[in-house]
């Protein structure tokens, strides 16, 4: 179950994905929303490699946890090219997607742009094994 921490943690990740020109669909909460599916599903416009970038966010409060099924679709989700993040600020979230933006912009392929992201932020629950 969400917490309202997580809730206004969503909130303004979808916000700052919107006032990017992204599109930003927030999937928690609904009852028809498959378990294991990531609390966000976004594009951004990446302003150095110009091309948009798909995210698929699982927010988390800084003591949460995801379960082994948000890991595992998450993981499963990067393999397939999206750009994967467990963030517990819009400050984090941002942080991740200047980053991998960053790497593309210098013609790292997605495996290797996500390598280098979970040496950079860590990767303690196994999202970024590609």
């Amino acid at each position: 179950m969400s917490s309202k921490q997580e809730s206004a943690i969503r909130k303004k990740i979808a916000t700052w994905v919107r006032k990017q020109n992204g599109v930003a669909i927030v999937t928690s909460g609904s009852i028809k929303t498959a378990q294991g599916t990531p609390d966000i599903l976004a594009t951004v416009w990446g302003h150095r490699s110009f091309r948009w970038i798909t995210h698929a966010i699982e927010v988390k409060t800084p003591d949460g946890e995801p379960s082994q099924l948000q890991i595992a679709t998450l993981n499963e989700m990067s393999r397939k090219g999206w750009v994967t993040s467990l963030p517990t600020s819009v400050e984090e979230f941002t942080k991740i997607h200047a980053y991998y933006d960053k790497l593309i912009q210098n013609n790292f392929d997605h495996a290797t742009a996500i390598f280098l992201i979970s040496g950079h932020f860590g990767d303690e629950y196994g999202i970024w094994s590609i």
